[in-house]
């Protein structure tokens, strides 16, 4: 069963996969002009997840803690083999996750909304393997 990327992330996201490359090798014999290539298939397709993480609570400590709470809860996924997920109709098989970082804006990474909020942007990279 797929899991839908916003259970992670959050509905405020933006999901793009990029085009797979091939893998190639390429050899040369003694005697031989040119060279041979053997195609290896792909190496997956890398799938990027922009998007914003709000931390809520009473006052600034408690909606960062919030905040720093949700980050934890992404991070568990990078050790998860490779599952399926899906966001709105895009299927993604036989995902992992390779990398999750937060993005400063102005140099700031938790910033504090006029409502109390705190904002941390995110960029997640995601490999499908197949």
């Amino acid at each position: 069963m797929a899991i839908n990327l916003t259970t992670i992330f959050g509905s405020d996201i933006q999901v793009a996969a990029q085009p797979r490359q091939a893998k190639r090798q390429h050899s040369g014999f003694s005697g031989a002009h040119g060279v041979t290539s053997m195609n290896l298939g792909t190496r997956g397709r890398l799938i990027t997840v922009r998007g914003r993480i709000t931390g809520v609570g009473a006052g600034y400590d408690a909606a960062r803690a919030n905040a720093q709470a949700y980050i934890d809860f992404i991070e568990s996924y990078q050790w998860n083999d490779g599952l399926d997920y899906y966001c709105r109709e895009q299927h993604y098989y036989h995902v992992v996750f390779e990398h999750f970082e937060l993005t400063p804006v102005n140099e700031v990474i938790f910033h504090h909304s006029s409502e109390g909020k705190v904002i941390v942007y995110f960029l997640a990279t995601l490999r499908s393997l197949i």
